[in-house]
């Protein structure tokens, strides 16, 4: 009866880990292309308004991003806020076009055949 408490008690304490595991991963960056861009245009804004009559506002960039392998190609991402101008970011991009997520990076930290296009 011991050890069937034991192994009750351990799967369930495996199961939370797990459980925890799949909540904490970021699926939007998982297994995606990274592609670089320099915010340098100011973004569309549209403005929506929800059931409750909340403004909100979407900041929609599209600009030209160079992939590691040095391939350039003009994205369209959005933002829930203006983004700093000349921040460099990397895009997490998936199916060749579609970005799901971003985070900003300094100069120094793109692959060098990336960062002689953003480099004045």
């Amino acid at each position: 009866m011991k050890k069937f408490l034991i192994s009750i008690l351990a799967f369930f304490i495996v199961l939370v880990g797990v459980g925890f595991a799949l909540i904490s991963i970021d699926w939007n960056r998982l297994n995606k292309e990274h592609y670089y861009v320099q915010i340098t245009e100011r973004p569309a804004i549209d403005e929506f308004i929800d059931a409750k009559g909340a403004v909100y506002e979407n900041f929609s960039y599209t600009l030209p991003a160079y992939d590691e392998e040095d391939n350039m190609q003009l994205l369209d991402f959005s933002a829930h806020k203006e983004l700093r101008a000349n921040a460099y970011l990397m895009l997490y991009v998936k199916d060749s076009d579609v970005v799901t997520s971003y985070d900003e990076v300094q100069l120094d930290d793109m692959p060098a055949n990336v960062k002689k296009h953003f480099e004045q």
